[in-house]
This record gives C-alpha cells, structure tokens and sequence, in this order.
C-alpha cells in the first residue's frame, strides 16, 4: 500500500513542480524548435547538445532558445542572405 501511496504522490509532484514555470509541451512549439535546431549551423555535437536541452526546456527559457537558434540559421534564400550580409557589414569599405 505504501509504494501505490508513493507512486501517487509521484505523478502529482511532477504535475505541481514548477508551476510558475512550466516545461514546455506544445508539440508544435517543440517541432518548430526541433526544425530551427535542424537548420542551425552549429555542429553536431552542439546540435545533440541542444536537442536534450529541448527535452527540459521551460517557458521562461524559450525566447532565448529561440533568438540563439534563429540567429545561428544557415539561410538557403539568396535575397535573405543577401540582407543578412548588408545587416553585418559586408558590403561597407
């Protein structure tokens, strides 16, 4: 009886924790991520690195995984690259 009583109070601990600051679950938001993660231009290693840090990611983290994915993107549009290289400065003499 003790171990059902344990494994109750399980489940409702993980339903509490964090309530503030939740995990993230929304399966389009973790497959938007997992795409942007996919693109990224990091190595692989940094990419497994990332794909564990989404397995625990909370809300208040996600803005700056996303800025720090989306700002490391490798860009396939040519008129997008284009504007990034303007953006950096490529261009000025």
């Amino acid at each position: 009886m003790q171990n059902e009583k344990n494994n109750d109070t399980d489940w409702i601990d993980d339903f509490f924790d964090n309530l503030d600051d939740p995990k993230v679950d929304s399966c389009t938001l973790i497959g938007y991520l997992d795409t942007l993660i996919l693109n990224s231009v990091f190595n692989e290693t940094t990419k497994s690195e990332l794909y564990k840090e989404l397995d625990n990611l909370r809300e208040s983290k996600v803005n700056d995984f996303i800025y720090k994915l989306k700002s490391n993107q490798n860009i396939r549009d040519p008129k997008e690259q284009y504007e990034q290289m303007v953006r950096r400065g490529v261009f000025t003499k």
